[in-house]
């Protein structure tokens, strides 16, 4: 990984005042352990980022056992949003280990949070592909009632990768029947307009069409 986003990633929400930041799933897959050049430079650019958020940002913040937890749920969150990629053994493990030490570690310019955060996740990134590539190769059936909680709020993470993909199962199935009622929809309103060319689609088809559409979007949000 660049030097320019491990920095970024970890400062970007103290240069902020732990505002919102955004955590590029995919960069993940090109992590590599970072070189001695890479963490002399990431170092420099931390501290004078420290010294822009202790003596000149607009709002000052201690830099405290409070900006510990403060950073590392929003780093948390911010990565893994809807609690489909981290275990909940890797959530413990993290927070057991690192969750009132960030201050510390920020002040001596120490990315060691950061690099078994980002190993983690280039784990279980790798792992979630296979899991919706696996899922989105065979039909659904919409006749098996089913629910799917939506809610990052609600939902906790899950205790392994059985349950895990199991999550995604659903999430999946979600997404398919509602671009298959989108479609649907479409091609009816096509028929019905008597466009040239036009017919009507099976639901097999469009099953289909909705499983690829899902695909492919969840294909650019991995890859990019």
């Amino acid at each position: 990984m660049k030097s320019r986003f491990r920095v970024a990633l970890f400062a970007v929400p103290v240069l902020l005042g732990l505002a919102a930041f955004t955590f590029v799933g995919s960069r993940c897959a090109a992590y590599v352990s970072p070189d001695e050049d890479s963490e002399k430079k990431d170092k420099v650019i931390l501290e004078t980022m420290m010294r822009i958020l202790r003596h000149t940002h607009y709002s000052p913040t201690d830099i405290d056992d409070d900006f510990s937890h403060q950073a590392f749920d929003m780093y948390l969150e911010r990565n893994d949003y809807n609690k489909k990629i981290f275990l909940q053994a890797d959530y413990d493990e993290l927070k057991n280990k690192y969750y009132n030490d960030i201050e510390d570690q920020v002040k001596v310019q120490d990315f060691t949070f950061f690099n078994r955060t980002v190993e983690i996740l280039s784990k279980r990134i790798a792992e979630d592909k296979r899991v919706y590539t696996a899922v989105l190769a065979k039909p659904f059936d919409f006749t098996v009632t089913e629910s799917v909680e939506l809610d990052p709020e609600k939902v906790a993470y899950a205790k392994d990768t059985v349950e895990r993909a199991e999550v995604w199962r659903k999430y999946l199935k979600y997404q398919v029947m509602a671009r298959f009622v989108e479609l649907q929809k479409a091609n009816k309103k096509e028929v019905d307009a008597k466009k040239a060319g036009v017919t009507l689609k099976s639901d097999v088809d469009l099953e289909k069409e909705a499983r690829d559409k899902v695909r492919k979007t969840q294909d650019d949000i991995f890859d990019r």
